[in-house]
C-alpha cells in the first residue's frame, strides 16, 4: 500500500513538471507570438536555389545543417503558419521529456530522475529553443537522445548511431556530442561496436550528398571554417560561466568519479564533449542552445549530486536548500529568457531574410 502511495506521489511530481514547463513555454509563446530567432526565420523561408547554386564556402545559403529541416520548415510555415513550427516545438519539447524520463527510470532513483526533468525542462536553452528556436535544434536533439535511449535498452550500436546520423543532418552540432559517445566504446574496447557506429552515422550525410550534388559537404566545410576560432577569449569564458558549461561539467564529473558505473560515464562523456568542443575550437557562441542537448544527459549526475552530496546539510534544512536552489533556477531562467528573446528574436512576419 505505502509502496503504491509513492509511486502516485513520484507520477504526481513528475506530471507537475511536465504541466508546469509547458505553462512556463506557453505563457513566453503567447507574450511574443510570432517572434523567432533568425535561423529559425531563415529555415522557414528557404530558399531553393540552394539545389542549384554552388554555394560559397564562407556565405553559403545555410550554415550548420543540411537542406532537409529548412525544406520541411518552410512547407510547415507555408501551410501552418508561425503557429505550426511552435507546435512543433512543443511536440518535440514534450517526446524529450518522455525519452529523458524512460532513460533516468532504467538508470536511476525517483527522485533523480524529477530533479532531472525539472533542470533540463526549465533550463534556459531549453526554454529559448523551444519557444523561438528553430526545429533543427529540438529535431536533432530528439533523434540524438533517441538513439541514446535505444542503446542503453537494447544495446543497438547501429541503429543507434543511425538515428544520431539522421540528426546530424538536422544540425550538424549533434556530431559534438557524437564524439562523446564513440568515445566512450572506444575506451570500453568495444571496437566492432565503433566501426558499426561511425557506419551508421556516415550513411545518412552520403546519401543526402548524391541527392543534393554534394552540396550537403559543401555546406559542412564551410561551417567548420567560418565556427572555428569563431569566438573572441572572452566570450569563451563568459559563455562557460553563464550557460553553466563548466560548473555543469565539474560536478558532472565528481558524481562520475564518485559513483563510478557505465551509465554515468556515459552520460558524463556525451554532455561534457561540448565544453572540450568549446575550448578546442574556440567557439562559444550558440553554445547556449546547443547546451540544452548537454543538459539532457548531464542533469542525471547534477540531480544525483543535489540528492547526495554532504554539503547541504541532513533534514529539514536540506530540503530547503534543493528547493531553494530549485527556486532560484527556475527564477534565472525566467528572467534570461525575457531578456534574450525580447533583445534578439524578429517577428517571422516582417523580417528581411538575407
Amino acid at each position: 500500500m505505502q509502496s503504491s502511495v509513492v509511486k502516485l506521489y513520484n507520477r504526481f511530481n513528475i506530471g507537475l513538471v511536465l504541466a508546469g514547463s509547458l505553462l512556463f513555454k506557453l505563457i513566453f509563446i503567447l507574450a511574443f507570438k510570432y517572434r523567432f530567432y533568425i535561423d529559425a526565420i531563415k529555415a522557414a523561408k528557404f530558399d531553393t536555389n540552394y539545389f542549384i547554386d554552388k554555394i560559397d564556402l564562407l556565405n553559403p545559403s545555410i550554415n550548420s545543417k543540411t537542406f532537409l529541416g529548412p525544406l520541411i520548415w518552410t512547407f510547415f510555415y507555408n501551410h501552418f503558419g508561425a503557429w505550426g513550427l511552435k507546435a512543433v516545438n512543443l511536440v518535440c519539447f514534450i517526446l524529450l521529456f518522455v525519452i529523458q524520463y524512460f532513460l533516468g527510470s532504467k538508470l536511476y532513483k525517483r527522485n533523480t530522475i524529477i530533479i532531472a526533468l525539472f533542470l533540463f525542462s526549465f533550463y534556459i536553452g531549453t526554454n529559448l529553443n523551444i519557444i523561438a528556436g528553430e526545429p533543427d535544434d529540438n529535431i536533432a536533439v530528439l533523434l540524438f537522445s533517441s538513439g541514446i535511449l535505444l542503446y542503453v535498452y537494447a544495446g543497438r550500436v547501429f541503429l543507434s548511431s543511425l538515428l544520431m546520423g539522421i540528426g546530424f543532418l538536422f544540425k550538424f552540432s549533434t556530431g559534438i556530442f557524437y564524439l562523446g559517445f564513440i568515445l566512450t566504446l572506444l575506451i570500453r574496447r568495444d571496437f566492432k561496436g565503433f566501426f558499426l557506429s561511425a557506419l551508421g552515422l556516415i550513411l545518412p550525410f552520403i546519401c543526402i550528398n548524391f541527392i543534393d550534388n554534394f552540396n550537403s559537404t559543401r555546406v559542412l566545410i564551410s561551417s567548420l571554417l567560418i565556427q572555428s576560432g569563431f569566438s573572441g577569449w572572452g566570450e569563451v569564458g563568459f559563455k562557460l560561466l553563464s550557460t553553466g558549461m563548466l560548473l555543469s561539467f565539474l560536478i558532472s564529473l565528481w558524481v562520475c568519479l564518485k559513483e563510478k558505473n557505465s551509465h554515468n560515464f556515459l552520460f558524463f562523456m556525451v554532455s561534457s564533449s561540448l565544453l572540450f568542443y568549446v575550448l578546442i575550437n574556440r567557439d562559444a557562441y550558440s553554445s547556449s542552445y546547443i547546451m540544452m542537448q548537454s543538459v539532457l544527459f548531464s542533469s542525471f549526475l547534477i540531480a544525483e549530486f543535489i540528492l547526495k552530496n554532504k554539503y547541504f546539510g541532513k533534514g529539514f534544512s536540506r530540503k530547503l536548500i534543493i528547493s531553494g536552489i530549485l527556486i532560484i533556477y527556475l527564477l534565472i531562467s525566467a528572467l534570461v529568457v525575457y531578456h534574450n528573446i525580447s533583445k534578439d528574436t524578429n517577428s517571422i512576419l516582417t523580417a528581411a531574410v538575407v
